[in-house]
């Protein structure tokens, strides 16, 4: 047998040998080079497995020989110096940070193969971890002690210092603007009252970026940051920012060359910068965006905007727009992928895009918002791939990423005021995959008993008309009254204008049973009047308008929704019972930091009898508190409005603000402190825009699978007793 190089393509293996083998067993390694008898390999496949076993860290060196005798099979004789394996993992002098957390998070475990280089990575890792907590000054080194020839122990020894903060800032060379306006906007900052004071190195790399694009948004676009010294002494950090200013620019004259899609004037409305103000980087970014922004809304996605830079007069700039529009860009075809249960055509009929139109940087983002908004997907993107036989056309893509969106429950809850109830539940967005909304719920319990049934169709005719029903039959055993609801509802919506603006009515008839009054309300004149009345047969009437520009219906980053609903009762549709009622409500988000959202709303209704004020029944008036339509955290459930008699006898005006701020933590959870204000009042005439019922407080809200939108939220009463703490359990979303 001759062993020799093989110049040859490929060849066949005829066996495999594991050699040299002190720990590992070598079946392990013959899985993982994956050389089977038979298989036909050549030398660059052998050279990829050694290089992939040596970088496994299983083998700090690897030499492979192969031998044959005759023809084209070959027997692989692999020889390997294997790492020790870890047997133990300690952390010494670690008090900050726990053993816990450092073994959690590092990525070497008991068991896995030991290297000097791997081993530093985590002692660098572990220094990382200490720093984001201010310890910049940690020092981690490692030691490795063999107990076999096959296994050791990794020593971990944490120097932990002192905890470091910084004690100044300060920048060299600022002459042209005071100093601390250049400091307020870095996120690194010295230590203050409410600051901790800890340095952060990966932000520091952003604040040497924010020095300079200080000066280059204010006149300054040659100023630069030439170095800095980071000092440590005992505790403190003493930082030093070294800039070069350079000479004040302004902005000039500006032109344009190569348009014909846009004439002048209608660029000039895109300029966001005036001749004779101080130069600004960012506002000539913005500018080539606004340009590039509207031609990518008529189809030219691949133009080129190149801002010429003149010098005149020593400290202006003028600038001549460069624009190389290049062809306009239609769309050939949309494919879809990842939806393994959406039908296709519920997501193309959310698209604004179709094949043949010209491509649209404004309806490729309003298509994502629809898709979003849906809330059937985790992810979702929108890409393009440029045709190769023509270069006009483009195929779009969108790939999706499905998430449980049904909601489903068999158990109990139990509630000061409903105690506790078994109950049966489903709901379904997405119905079969069509977009249809199914859902239903049996409970029973010592004070609530519920059925209902409800179904939507939302596109009707391939256009967004949504079509509807529900039935339920509700008994409702109150503190002040017992309540029994039989009926049913209809409703269609349309949307007008455009697909954030809709316009629905609705149609409702239910049989009312209110009996079992108690004594405090049985001395209310008004009250006394349903006593006698028995079984009641409300028909109800209903028109509403809702504009709603949210990005997404949960954990939305932007947007505002606009809802406004009149309800008429008898007069027309006839019954037993007549009144009109008016509700408005708005919400706007306000997205200035990132992952912090400040919500605002504002809500208000009025109820009148269409023939006199008594014709309202009491059941359908105002009562405000806890979480629902008529929420007001920090109070119990119906616990707010005017009161007669010591008892509340609810209002037939109302309004309430709500102001959140809400923490994103990711796509499915956002953490919120919030502030509630409102109250119910007899009438407009008795209402005190300025006597409100107040709360403050603490929450959390949470989409997750098969249970949907849970929450739960603890608010402080000011005006409850002498001030007192409520828990709110919330299920869906109010806003």
């Amino acid at each position: 047998m001759s062993v020799f190089l093989i110049l040859i393509s490929s060849f066949i293996v005829r066996s495999v040998k594991i050699d040299s083998l002190k720990c590992g067993d070598p079946a392990f390694y013959k899985s993982f080079i994956n050389f089977k008898q038979g298989k036909s390999v050549s030398i660059p496949d052998i050279d990829r497995v050694i290089r992939k076993l040596v970088k496994s860290n299983y083998a700090s060196q690897a030499k492979v020989q192969v031998s044959r005798d005759s023809g084209n099979f070959v027997d692989i004789t692999l020889n390997i110096r294997e790492n020790p394996r870890i047997d133990t993992i300690i952390f010494k002098g670690n008090k900050k940070i726990s053993r816990k957390v450092l073994a959690d998070t590092i990525s070497i475990k008991p068991g896995l193969p030991y290297s000097e280089e791997q081993a530093f990575e985590t002692a660098r890792f572990i220094e990382h971890m200490y720093a984001r907590k201010g310890y910049n000054q940690a020092e981690v080194s490692p030691s490795f002690k063999f107990i076999s020839s096959c296994q050791g122990i990794l020593t971990l020894n944490v120097k932990e210092h002192k905890k470091n903060v910084i004690k100044s800032i300060e920048i060299v060379g600022a002459f042209k603007f005071n100093a601390h306006k250049i400091l307020k906007k870095l996120k690194n900052k010295p230590k203050g009252f409410l600051r901790s004071g800890k340095f952060d190195e990966e932000k520091f790399n952003t604040d040497i970026k924010t020095v300079t694009d200080f000066y280059h948004n204010r006149g300054f676009p040659e100023a630069t940051v030439d170095s800095y010294n980071i000092k440590h002494q005992g505790k403190y950090i003493y930082i030093k920012i070294y800039v070069t200013e350079g000479k004040k620019y302004y902005f000039g004259t500006y032109s344009f060359e190569g348009n014909k899609l846009f004439d002048r004037k209608t660029l000039d409305g895109m300029v966001i910068f005036r001749p004779g103000r101080a130069f600004s980087s960012e506002k000539l970014k913005k500018t080539v965006q606004n340009i590039a922004s509207a031609y990518g809304d008529s189809g030219y996605i691949y133009l080129n905007v190149l801002p010429d830079e003149e010098i005149a007069n020593d400290s202006t700039i003028n600038l001549n727009f460069k624009i190389t529009e290049n062809n306009r860009i239609r769309i050939r075809e949309i494919g879809i992928k990842g939806n393994t249960k959406t039908y296709d055509n519920v997501i193309r009929r959310e698209l604004t895009l179709f094949p043949g139109d010209y491509f649209s940087r404004k309806q490729a983002i309003k298509s994502q918002r629809n898709l979003y908004y849906l809330n059937y997907f985790k992810n979702l993107s929108l890409d393009f791939r440029p045709v190769a036989e023509d270069s006009s056309l483009i195929d779009l893509s969108i790939k999706v990423e499905e998430k449980p969106t049904g909601t489903f429950g068999v158990g109990a809850t139990y509630s000061q005021l409903d105690g506790l109830s078994a109950y049966l539940q489903m709901q379904e967005p997405n119905f079969l995959g069509r977009g249809e909304i199914a859902g239903g719920m049996i409970e029973y319990g010592g004070k609530r008993r519920n059925f209902s049934l409800n179904f939507t169709e939302p596109w009707i005719g391939g256009r967004r008309r949504s079509v509807g029903f529900s039935l339920y039959h509700t008994i409702h055993y109150l503190p002040d009254y017992n309540e029994r609801k039989t009926g049913g509802s209809v409703n269609y919506s349309e949307a007008i204008f455009n697909d954030y603006t809709k316009i629905g009515f609705g149609y409702t008839i239910e049989k009312n049973y209110v009996y079992d009054i108690s004594a405090p309300y049985q001395d209310l004149p008004y009250y006394e009047e349903w006593i006698s009345k028995g079984p009641v047969l409300t028909s109800t009437g209903s028109i509403n308008f809702q504009r709603d520009t949210r990005d997404r219906s949960f954990n939305a980053m932007k947007g505002a929704k606009t809802l406004v609903t009149m309800e008429i009762a008898g007069g027309p549709f006839l019954g037993d019972v007549d009144f009109i009622k008016t509700e408005f409500e708005q919400a706007k988000l306000f997205n200035y930091r990132g992952k912090l959202i400040s919500a605002l709303r504002i809500k208000a209704g009025l109820l009148n009898g269409l023939k006199q004020n008594n014709d309202v029944p009491f059941y359908e008036r105002f009562f405000l508190g806890d979480i629902g339509p008529y929420g007001l955290r920090g109070y119990e459930l119906r616990s707010v409005g005017p009161y007669e008699n010591g008892v509340n006898i609810g209002g037939r005006f109302y309004n309430i603000f709500t102001f959140e701020e809400r923490y994103r933590v990711n796509e499915n959870m956002y953490g919120l402190i919030f502030f509630d204000a409102g109250n119910s009042f007899l009438n407009t005439y008795k209402s005190r825009p300025f006597v409100l019922k107040k709360g403050a407080g603490i929450g959390i809200r949470m989409q997750m699978p098969m249970l949907g939108i849970i929450g739960f939220d603890m608010a402080y009463g000011f005006e409850n007793g002498h001030g007192k703490w409520v828990p709110h359990i919330q299920m869906g979303t109010s806003f």
